[in-house]
């Protein structure tokens, strides 16, 4: 199992600006992008292999929250993972609070 799974996908690729990488996936062409970073200045990864021992939460996380932090911390827990190991899954269309804005 991966240290960190985050270090290891961003030694995959170049990082690219996640506004871009998030229009690109909204309209299809990527499969899925990794967030290295957030907010000001938010870089990602369009498409990168995703390291064996992740887990991945599914949501729509539209903002994210302490909630939803504590539900990954308390999910490595029961899996015997460390917390790093937790990658946030963003559904491009959500049923309750529709499509991202690209």
């Amino acid at each position: 199992m991966e240290d960190d799974p985050l270090g290891a996908i961003a030694a995959e690729g170049s990082a690219q600006p996640l506004k871009e990488l998030l229009a690109d996936l909204v309209e299809g062409k990527v499969s899925h992008v990794v967030a290295l970073s957030v907010g000001a200045g938010a870089v990602g990864l369009a498409a990168p292999p995703i390291p064996r021992g992740c887990l991945l939460l599914p949501g729509s996380f539209n903002p994210i929250h302490e909630g939803h932090e504590e539900m990954a911390r308390r999910s490595a827990a029961l899996c015997g993972r460390p917390s790093q190991n937790i990658l946030f899954e963003l559904c491009v269309v959500n049923a309750d609070k529709g499509a991202i804005d690209g």
